[in-house]
């Protein structure tokens, strides 16, 4: 079943203390956004905003950004054989009071499922990946901004 009109994948990945920049180092991939904990919040047009120090370290990267040729499990599946290199790296960052996180923006007109399989659901335990979901309806997508890779939750 594939209704969707496209999906956005973006990998996205907080911790307490980690350097941001680190992070895409040691993935081999470049982050959409990044900022580590103890920076200063700033405002959309870059301004600091002082006493106010990013209690976390986030990292996104956007993966995908496509319409449904391309299922979204063969996405899930190449991003998750890239990041089983990696496992030592992410087992570390989880241990450690981090989380990573597939974030799925769906983009629907109608009625629509997505299948994940048992087999790539093992892999993204083993590897400590959460999996989120977010849906949008074709009436939901005036004035959405989902282009930054999710919503900054840090």
């Amino acid at each position: 079943m594939n209704e969707l009109l496209r999906y956005q994948l973006s990998l996205r990945i907080s911790h307490p203390s980690i350097a941001a920049d680190m992070i895409g180092q040691e993935l081999g991939l470049v982050p959409l956004h990044a900022y580590t904990a103890g920076d200063e919040k700033r405002t959309p047009k870059g301004t600091a905003i002082r006493g106010k120090p990013r209690k976390m370290t986030f990292w996104v990267s956007k993966i995908a950004d496509t319409d449904a040729s391309t299922s979204l499990e063969d996405a899930l599946l190449t991003l998750t054989r890239k990041l089983a290199t990696r496992q030592a790296f992410l087992a570390e960052l989880v241990a450690s009071g981090g989380r990573v996180e597939y974030f799925v923006g769906l983009f629907v007109d109608r009625c629509a499922g997505v299948e994940i399989s048992s087999a790539l659901m093992v892999q993204l335990v083993k590897l400590g990946i959460d999996l989120s979901f977010d849906v949008y309806g074709v009436d939901d997508l005036a004035g959405v901004g989902v282009k930054d890779g999710g919503v900054d939750r840090g």
